[in-house]
């Protein structure tokens, strides 16, 4: 017989703390350790801006480990389908009087077991419960790639807030550049005496006025560079660029198909069709402790006696094995109220689901609308920047002949560099639109 002495229990102890050791080293092999960061200067691309998001916003690490940690629990509900199985060990010394001599017997007991329960059948009640953690993780992974949609938005209102504000800069200094052509020309007319003293005075406002918005367009960029590294997850970094990508494509999908792919691939719903499921399955779960359930068990145990005085050894031992059917007649209406709870909560999240199916509706038709009508706003916009061009030129023409006023030469000027802002806030609203509607239809 096996005694359980001090080395013996060592060994026991190890094994139980290795084991947890290796389960505690693969959970953690399951998180995102993907961090990478951006090199001082770099020129990032809208695909690379994304790839960064995905490795290093901790919003997403966060709801990463959150879904490894729900997944964990479908192997915790299936842990009841395995056999149970426990040890156990110990030393006594007794002391037991000999009534017949008045002496006192003195001996050592040894004595390890070991027992087995097996559950047999329990009409559904562990299946549910293992239906229900599957539900709960399906939500959980839903959950988890609506965030990562919505990441990859960020990252895009982010980055093409940054490729509007690079190009308003170009605009700004153009504008200096041409402000500061009128100002020389002003001040040559006026040294040969063709324009009076006010053509410079204009001229020096207009100058000034364009250096003070070239200093607000630069401090847009820092702005929106800083918004960038944020939607990326990665602070440090202070000196990038991105790739200015403001090019259109018509969208072709209809609106009934983007409603159709919405309804198939959102996350939000899928976690709500998830959650509906894992109702569904926790009403059954509560249903069967209506039921017994059936286990079976083996018991086997053993005793090692010694005794010094007079010295004597023996051993016994005894073993087991039945089945059990184990019936809940009566509990104060617990499990009746149970299910009933679990069907209100059914049809609460079932609302909850119609409800989420009715928003993403109606989210991809305000985005639809929204992009058809940012595509048609682009060719005006266009045009509008074409006509402002031809307008100051003109005005520079006439100024340059003396037909010309610096008022009117501003005026051309001024239009002409509206109609470029706005022909650019024009495409990155198109742009911005595109990223919406693939956030309502659910695209990562």
């Amino acid at each position: 017989m096996l005694k359980l002495n001090k080395k013996s229990l060592i060994f026991f102890i190890f094994i139980i703390i290795s084991h947890f050791n290796i389960s505690i080293i693969y959970a953690n092999d399951n998180l995102p350790t993907n961090n990478q960061s951006i090199e001082n200067g770099e020129k990032l691309t809208l695909t690379k801006c994304i790839e960064l998001a995905l490795k290093n916003q901790p919003t997403l690490t966060a709801s990463q480990a959150a879904m490894y940690a729900v997944q964990t629990t479908i192997e915790q509900a299936k842990s009841s389908y395995y056999p149970q199985i426990s040890a156990n060990g110990g030393y006594n010394r007794i002391a037991s009087p000999v009534v017949s001599t008045g002496f006192l017997m003195v001996y050592n007991q040894f004595f390890a077991g070991a027992s087995l329960n097996q559950l047999i059948y329990d009409f559904g009640h562990t299946s549910s419960y293992v239906d229900v953690a599957k539900s709960n993780y399906e939500a959980s992974s839903a959950s988890f790639n609506n965030n990562v949609t919505q990441a990859v938005f960020n990252v895009k209102q982010a980055y093409f807030n940054m490729a509007q504000a690079m190009r308003n800069l170009d605009v700004a200094e153009e504008a200096v550049k041409q402000f500061k052509q009128h100002l020389d020309q002003a001040e040559a007319f006026y040294k040969v005496g063709l324009k009076a003293k006010i053509d410079v005075t204009t001229a020096k406002v207009n100058f000034t006025n364009a250096r003070l918005q070239l200093i607000t367009a630069k401090d847009a960029i820092k702005i929106a560079r800083v918004n960038l590294r944020k939607t990326i997850g990665i602070m440090e970094i202070k000196d990038f660029t991105i790739v200015d990508d403001l090019s259109i494509n018509k969208y072709n999908l209809s609106l009934e198909d983007a409603i159709k792919e919405a309804i198939e691939i959102r996350p939000d719903l899928k976690a709500a069709k998830a959650n509906t499921s894992a109702a569904q399955n926790s009403v059954k779960y509560n249903e069967s402790n209506y039921y017994p359930t059936i286990t079976g068990s083996a018991n086997v145990n053993g005793y090692d006696y010694s005794m010094s005085s007079p010295s004597r050894t023996w051993t016994t031992w005894g073993a087991s094995i039945g089945a059990q059917i184990n019936f809940n007649i009566f509990n104060g209406f617990i499990t009746k109220k149970q299910v009933e709870q679990a069907q209100l909560t059914l049809n609460s999240v079932r609302a909850t689901e119609e409800s989420i199916r009715q928003s993403v509706i109606t989210d991809v038709e305000q985005a639809y609308l929204n992009l058809m009508d940012a595509f048609e706003t682009i060719p005006e916009a266009e045009l509008a920047v074409q006509e402002a061009k031809d307008n100051l030129d003109i005005v520079n023409g006439r100024y340059s002949t003396g037909l010309s006023s610096p008022i009117e030469v501003t005026d051309a000027e001024i239009s002409y560099e509206n109609a470029k802002l706005t022909h650019i806030k024009a495409l990155t609203a198109y742009k911005l639109a595109e990223a919406t509607i693939e956030k309502a239809i659910g695209i990562k």
